[in-house]
């Protein structure tokens, strides 16, 4: 009776959880591929026919389509489930078929196999094949890559005594393009003392389109990381209630018009020889380059402001205190851009969130009016109410987790004031180099062609992804090289020369700047979870090898740089 019992509730549960959809990227990810070492057949998660109403026939795939295809001459005897949710079919739709069906809750969500689920992988599948030789094992995530690849590829090392090199080759093989997450072919091959060979993740499956394939288990689920907020700031929280996530990001995107998954903000580009000439062609406003931590804001109502960094991890900031012009309520959907600095004065920190861009205003999209304009709503709305509400009283300013102010950008003929050594000695946070931004253009998110920033050549940097490998190029002493990846290629952008510091930031975004003809490292970029693209690494590249100096800049902007009549 228990089982009937337990059955029918897994049933419901099928069909309750069914009402969300089928998990993100599935339709369009292939149903399954070959099977690997004439053992285990890896394919994405089936879902029963309560889907059938959000699934195209097309891209329907049921447990029946496993279990009735052909294996030359083979049956699938065990059925592993490493999702970590039951709502995507009824066990009893595999044990009617009298196949044996068993669970093993893998999380996904970035976190690779542990070894005490690797453990259990091996030992079940050893069981069944001891009294089932010749069987086939269906195992399946819920696209059947990533950990399916890790746990099926741990079975042939331990058991068949397969190099872990040659495991992941056949896994790719028969589901192609094999484990495509780095993180996942850092730890197996970590785990079988082979991490000097560990290979580049092939190129993200087209259907796929994002690096966090291992979600969707539950309804549209959000990867959430523990993130360091801001330099140790008091009094935040990191968001992670999926549905508040999703709701902010959402909200983010479409107010930057950003279609990707990444944090929506614009991102300036480096100025080169190639872009100097955009400053003759049109108007633009300058502002310092503030060293911060990148934040954007989203007031959502009095008691809601949320801070979201350049990982898209969002923070519940309370203490914070914003009113509408006549101080009658708090704005709501009101969303600015900015950067957390750390002011310093006679050894006291002084925590400041500058604000430099505002997008929406209660709810109402400013993204395309002139720079201007989104300038006098920074004042008029944000910064001149909380200034009326300290004078009435309104507002304690010392009981804030950290002050706000705007950042002024200033006529482009001001650069050379902002680059001297009398402002520079002003600024009480530390600085490296100008933005320009172009007045008539919108705000959109992304990179933003338009939108410069300016270093001294010596301080131009790439963000890189560090992988430390042996060095098996022509002539090389197969010693220990770093491998310095981007966005957007395949193979090492370039290389460093590894020192014993460096070897902790393996795996790690590094920011590296050039000195000597090389790349040098500077810093641990913890506030990133990916490196630069190819593009934006390129472009960095040319401006040190053919920087526009401090003298050339203020010559170009001195003589050239577009006034209106």
């Amino acid at each position: 009776m228990a089982t009937d019992f337990n059955l029918v509730l897994s049933q419901l549960d099928c069909f309750k959880m069914a009402q969300l959809g089928p998990p993100a990227r599935w339709l369009k990810c292939p149903r399954k591929g070959d099977v690997v070492a004439g053992i285990f057949l890896p394919f994405k998660t089936p879902l029963s026919a309560q889907y059938n109403d959000s699934v195209p026939e097309e891209h329907r795939f049921t447990p029946n389509m496993v279990l009735q295809s052909e294996y030359s001459d083979k049956t699938i005897g065990l059925w592993i489930d490493l999702t970590n949710t039951t709502r995507f079919y009824s066990r009893d739709e595999i044990e009617r078929h009298g196949v044996v069906y068993k669970k093993i809750n893998c999380k996904g969500f970035g976190e690779c196999p542990s070894q005490q689920t690797v453990n259990e992988f091996v030992n079940l599948c050893q069981e069944h094949l001891e009294l089932n030789p010749g069987s086939i094992i269906a195992v399946h995530c819920t696209h059947g890559f990533n950990r399916t690849g890790f746990l099926i590829c741990s079975y042939l090392v331990v058991v068949n005594d397969w190099s872990i090199d040659a495991a992941a080759s056949e896994f790719a093989r028969a589901r192609p393009p094999g484990i495509y997450k780095q993180d996942y072919l850092d730890e197996i091959f970590k785990r079988f003392d082979e991490e000097e060979a560990t290979p580049i993740a092939p190129t993200l499956p087209v259907w796929s389109g994002v690096e966090d394939e291992e979600t969707g288990e539950t309804s549209g689920s959000v990867k959430v990381e523990n993130a360091a907020y801001a330099n140790g700031i008091p009094s935040s929280t990191q968001v992670t209630d999926h549905d508040t996530i999703r709701r902010i990001q959402q909200f983010c995107g479409n107010i930057c018009h950003y279609d990707g998954k990444a944090f929506p903000g614009a991102q300036p580009v480096s100025m080169d020889r190639s872009n100097i000439h955009l400053l003759a062609q049109e108007l633009y406003k300058v502002s310092w380059k503030a060293d911060g931590t990148r934040y954007m804001m989203l007031i959502d109502n009095e008691n809601a402001v949320f801070m979201i960094d350049r990982k898209n991890n969002i923070f519940s900031v309370p203490g914070l205190s914003f009113f509408l012009p006549d101080l009658s309520a708090s704005p709501k959907q009101t969303l600015v851009d900015g950067e957390l600095v750390l002011d310093k004065l006679n050894g006291v920190i002084y925590p400041r969130y500058l604000i430099y861009d505002v997008m929406a205003i209660n709810g109402t999209s400013v993204v395309n009016l002139s720079y201007y304009d989104r300038e006098r709503i920074i004042q008029k709305e944000i910064i001149d109410p909380r200034n009326l509400a300290l004078q009435k009283g309104k507002l304690d300013k010392s009981r804030e987790p950290f002050g706000v102010r705007r950042k002024d950008f200033y006529d482009i003929s001001c650069v050379e004031k902002l680059l001297g050594p009398k402002f520079l000695e002003a600024v009480l946070h530390e600085t490296d180099g100008v933005v320009f931004q172009p007045v008539n253009d919108p705000y959109r998110g992304g990179s933003s062609p338009k939108l410069l920033k300016w270093k001294p050549p010596e301080l131009n940097s790439v963000d890189f992804l560090l992988h430390i490998k042996k060095d098996t190029r022509p002539g090389s002493l197969g010693t220990l090289i770093g491998h310095l990846m981007v966005t957007g290629l395949h193979a090492p952008f370039d290389y460093i020369k590894m020192t014993k510091d460096l070897m902790k930031y393996d795996g790690k975004i590094i920011e590296c700047t050039v000195a000597d003809g090389a790349w040098k490292f500077l810093r641990e970029r913890t506030d990133k979870d990916s490196p630069n693209s190819y593009q934006t690494a390129q472009a960095v590249k040319e401006s040190i090898r053919f920087p526009v100096t401090q003298s050339d800049l203020l010559k170009f902007v001195k003589e050239h740089s577009y006034r209106p009549f």
